[in-house]
């Protein structure tokens, strides 16, 4: 288990089998986070990016991230094609969360191209929101959505078993491009 209060650049390898990560942020502040197919930085890791400190991952099967009961944005710029990875948004009654997915999430146009393993989201508070950015794809794409799930557009390699999927989320907005 890692926590938000990681300060240095910390490496979790997995060996063959079944290997979870999982990163707690439950502090009382609320956070803006970013994850991509090898890496977690923000939630107030300090100094953390893109490149540098925060948590830098390789050879699992499963990325928990579990988040307090406050106000947090996580920022989805992708998923390895090996990795469900799992997001708890905290329980509130009165803060929003917010999940940007897309390629350079929060800001746009970006794409989903980048999401190739199954990534689920789970509300808990009583304004959950999740942005889907694909509005830089150039390429005919096809989308399939249901009350719980996001298919298509690129999502998991377009393979409908690594499919987008949702609960506790009061509003939705795919951006297609």
């Amino acid at each position: 288990d890692w926590s938000s209060d990681v300060c240095s650049s910390d490496l979790f390898n997995g060996d063959a089998g079944d290997d979870t990560l999982n990163f707690n942020d439950n502090d009382a502040a609320a956070n803006v986070g970013f994850l991509s197919a090898n890496r977690i930085w923000g939630f107030d890791m300090p100094g953390s990016d893109a490149s540098s400190k925060g948590v830098s991952y390789a050879t699992i099967e499963l990325l928990n991230l579990k988040l307090g009961a406050r106000p947090d944005t996580v920022n989805v710029r992708g998923a390895a094609a090996n990795v469900t990875t799992t997001i708890d948004l905290g329980v509130s009654s009165t803060n929003a969360n917010v999940v940007n997915v897309g390629s350079i999430a929060p800001a746009a146009p970006g794409n989903v191209n980048g999401i190739l393993g199954k990534l689920i989201i789970n509300g808990q508070s009583a304004n959950d929101a999740l942005v889907i950015d694909d509005s830089a794809e150039t390429a005919p794409s096809i989308g399939a959505l249901t009350l719980s799930t996001l298919t298509g557009l690129g999502l998991g390699g377009n393979d409908p078993a690594k499919a987008l999927q949702f609960t506790g989320i009061e509003s939705l907005a795919i951006n297609l491009g």
